[in-house]
């Protein structure tokens, strides 16, 4: 008997991450009135901050009323009576930030803090823009000290690949006249740095129903095993084993791990990374598909509100049925009734698109493809 040609899911050159929650990049302006940052992460690059062109001001310090209290100057400025967000991109008037990633490395920024003060005159709104994007507004406080200042940027973590820079700025209006002053210190972007582990590929074979994962890395740095996992949804993963970690390499090492008993239908697969210090890390997701079950029919599709479940009286029996998107976001769970043969479901509140229809019952599962137009 011919042996059926394996199905070779293959990724180069893909990446697993390390994430530290940190301060990514800071600014104390100290007594010198650097500019530069002075708190710059592992993966991060110093970058120096700045002002825009409609701020004004004699130049970017004040070395009296400062935030923190210890003599140290604080960047600042005037002349933000411009009356909204609009017009304050318009006239310039930003402190900028930016935010530049190693070239072995990728970033992410999730939120801004700062310490703050204001003049009885000066702008009391505030907005944080990333590459030109508003990420969240803030207001300030009149006061001859200092007040915290923290906005979590609304779109969520922004990514920075290696050797990009990403540009953070603070727009300040409603000034009510030019004389009016706002003064920042302690300036913090927070967010996550990932230190990459290179698989210079990873591959998933299927053969006589066994699947058989490949990988390969090319360097590893205190790497103490590899956990391979499984899942039927892409979102819930179990572990099916292990396999040891060189440790310490500057060579190429390939690995292998074979699953004897996949899914019948899709199958998700994924690397965790632990390393000695219990750091973890994650590959990519990678799908397989095994033959889909005759015993199941749907109908119709693609389907507009409604969508028929059809089982044969010989496969009738207690069954789960979950319904996923592609990107495995779950969305509702229903048990089959054994004494029907039909069984419909409701497919009137799903958006347009692509959906997954799978079926667990007690002699295994399968995966159904439908669309929702």
């Amino acid at each position: 008997m011919k042996k059926a040609p394996p199905f070779i899911l293959l990724l180069l050159l893909t990446s697993m991450y390390h994430s530290h929650a940190i301060t990514v990049v800071g600014w104390n302006f100290g007594t010198s009135c650097d500019l530069s940052a002075s708190t710059v992460a592992t993966g991060a690059i110093i970058t120096m901050a700045s002002r825009g062109s409609g701020i004004g001001g004699s130049n970017n310090c004040y070395t009296t009323g400062n935030c923190d209290g210890s003599g140290s100057t604080s960047m600042g400025g005037s002349h933000m009576q411009t009356n909204s967000e609009s017009e304050a991109i318009t006239a310039h008037d930003y402190f900028e930030f930016p935010v530049t990633a190693a070239a072995n490395g990728t970033l992410t920024i999730s939120s801004i803090s700062f310490n703050q003060r204001i003049t009885n005159e000066g702008p009391p709104n505030l907005a944080i823009h990333i590459n030109g994007i508003n990420q969240g507004t803030a207001t300030t406080t009149i006061s001859s000290s200092c007040s915290l200042v923290q906005v979590i940027f609304t779109g969520g973590p922004f990514v920075i690949n290696p050797g990009e820079t990403a540009t953070v700025r603070i727009y300040a209006w409603d000034a009510l006249s030019a004389s009016g002053t706002i003064r920042i210190d302690d300036v913090e972007i927070e967010g996550d740095v990932l230190l990459p582990i290179e698989l210079s590929a990873f591959s998933v074979t299927v053969t006589d129903r066994a699947a058989h994962l490949t990988w390969q890395t090319t360097s590893e740095t205190g790497n103490d095993y590899f956990t391979i996992q499984h899942s039927t949804n892409g979102v819930q993963f179990d572990d099916l084993g292990s396999v040891p970690g060189a440790g310490y390499s500057l060579e190429p090492m390939d690995y292998s791990f074979t699953h004897s008993n996949p899914h019948h239908g899709i199958n998700y697969y994924r690397l965790r990374q632990t390393d000695y210090d219990g750091e973890i890390s994650f590959s990519k997701t990678k799908m397989i598909r095994l033959g889909e079950n005759p015993n199941y029919a749907i109908y119709p599709n693609p389907a507009r509100e409604r969508l028929f479940l059809i089982i044969p009286r010989e496969n009738r029996q207690a069954a789960r049925v979950s319904v996923y998107n592609l990107f495995g976001q779950f969305y509702r769970e229903f048990q089959l009734d054994p004494n029907q043969r039909q069984h419909p479901i409701n497919i009137e509140d799903l958006s347009p698109g692509p959906y997954l229809l799978q079926i667990s019952d007690g002699k295994g599962g399968t995966t159904h493809r439908f669309s929702k137009f």
